[in-house]
């Protein structure tokens, strides 16, 4: 049976995704205690005290019988929320314990972290994952970003779009192909993937959605829909409770029912030829902590060797 703290560690990273995946506001309605301890395998009072502990975070409001609800502390604002104050704090400690002065931390990360804007290639085979990948490398991480669709041609084509790239990023999907022409080329690889906790959270968020209707996608790139249909076969019992339109499909974007939520990929929202539908749930990837560390530590072996 899961403690209580280790338990409002995973409800905060779940409230986190939610806040990042599908755009959780405040008063937006949280799983109750007896929806979530049947969901985990913790006891209802482990969950209640997991909810209290996030309360006084200000992560969440417990609002007795009518539910837990998102707090205005999930917003992003002019404060630091009490989780990043707090690992801010155990960054210095850290940085003290080996011997870093304070003052020299802010040029040290400067130096590691962002010396030059790093080149890497990102290599896939859809429209909507090569958009939503490169966007994450480039907002979260500072790189110079050049995307290569695995579909338009062998490594041999590759490697006039390789020249001057500091390092290779892909999915396991394509790891093998990848690797065969980096290690002939003598680049660096790194292989990313997606959070697993991250997947489950938005598994259960689509069939909790899904118990109320069918779920409309709008994408760019009808591979993807195969992609995402072996994703979630676990969660679709029928073919048509997921439906996929394409995001340059006028005709079945203006069909769309104004007040039904859907599911919008970056590379969707990018080529819609109309407005986007008003209740939109962003797919985006969030990467697992071994695929943060891998790229952060990419990073700074790239500035190191630059120096």
């Amino acid at each position: 049976m899961l403690q209580s703290d280790a338990l409002a560690g995973r409800l905060r990273d779940r409230i986190l995704n939610l806040i990042h995946l599908w755009g959780l506001a405040p008063g937006d309605r949280l799983p109750g205690i007896r929806e979530l301890s049947a969901e985990t395998g913790a006891d209802h009072r482990a969950v209640a005290r997991a909810y209290k502990i996030l309360e006084a975070e200000g992560l969440v409001e417990v609002r007795g019988r009518s539910g837990v609800f998102a707090a205005q502390g999930v917003q992003s604002s002019g404060d630091l929320p009490h989780e990043t104050e707090r690992w801010v704090a155990a960054v210095l400690a850290e940085a003290r314990k080996r011997g870093i002065s304070l003052p020299a931390l802010p040029a040290l990360v400067q130096r590691l972290a962002a010396t030059d804007r790093l080149r890497c290639a990102f290599v896939e085979s859809t429209d909507d994952q090569l958009v939503a990948y490169c966007w994450e490398l480039s907002h979260g991480y500072g790189l110079d970003v050049v995307p290569i669709d695995l579909r338009t041609g062998s490594g041999e084509s590759w490697e006039a779009r390789l020249v001057g790239i500091n390092f290779v990023v892909t999915t396991p999907y394509h790891a093998a192909a990848v690797r065969s022409v980096t290690d002939s080329l003598g680049i660096p690889l790194a292989i990313i993937a997606i959070d697993p906790d991250a997947v489950r959270d938005v598994v259960g968020i689509l069939r909790q959605r899904l118990q109320q209707g069918p779920l409309t996608m709008i994408i760019a790139d009808p591979d993807f829909a195969a992609r995402l249909r072996t994703m979630y076969d676990s969660i679709v019992a029928r073919d048509d409770q997921i439906r996929f339109v394409l995001a340059h499909d006028r005709a079945a974007i203006a069909a769309l029912d104004p007040n039904e939520a859907v599911v919008l990929t970056r590379a969707g929202h990018a080529r819609l030829n109309t407005p986007a539908p008003p209740v939109c749930m962003l797919h985006a990837p969030l990467l697992s902590q071994a695929s943060v560390r891998e790229l952060c530590t990419m990073l700074v072996k790239q500035n190191m060797d630059s120096v």
